[in-house]
């Protein structure tokens, strides 16, 4: 009989290390996240104008001109994007899920050194996909528009 209990004890604690292993594994592994809520059109027009004017002293005479360039892909790499990332002289970010996020060049009112009166909005591109998709299409041109209600009426970007 002790046999028997040392026996399913040993299963019991097999199965409890089995069990938090995969909790720990699924919780840590970005692959296995759920999706992302899709914002509706007044939300993304919010976050925009959030990103754009939230706690920015902006200079609209400095900003004549948008750049908007290609930078790697995160969901390969298993990164997600946040709002503090400052991984080149971009302003803005939008991510592979279309997700918006600003760096703090815009909030310094930073100009890249190469374009001093350049707006630069880096775009996720994974190889795999030819075209932006539709959520990353929508997220820039909504980002377009608040940068646009940004600067003056008569410089329109």
């Amino acid at each position: 009989m002790d046999q028997r209990k040392r026996m399913y004890r040993t299963l019991g604690c097999l199965a409890g290390a089995m069990t938090g292993t995969a909790s720990l594994l699924a919780w840590i592994d970005p692959s296995s996240a759920p999706p992302t809520r899709t914002l509706s059109q007044e939300e993304l027009a919010a976050l925009a104008r959030s990103l754009v004017f939230d706690d920015v002293s902006l200079r609209p005479g400095q900003w004549t001109q948008v750049e908007i360039v290609e930078g790697p892909s995160l969901q390969s790499a298993g990164a997600l994007l946040t709002a503090g990332t400052d991984r080149s002289v971009c302003h803005f970010y939008v991510d592979d899920g279309g997700r918006l996020s600003r760096s703090g060049r815009w909030d310094r009112q930073l100009a890249p050194s190469n374009a001093p009166h350049t707006i630069r909005i880096e775009i996720t591109h994974d190889e795999t996909q030819p075209f932006l998709s539709p959520a990353q299409q929508n997220s820039v041109q909504t980002l377009l528009d608040a940068l646009n209600d940004a600067v003056s009426a008569r410089h329109p970007l």
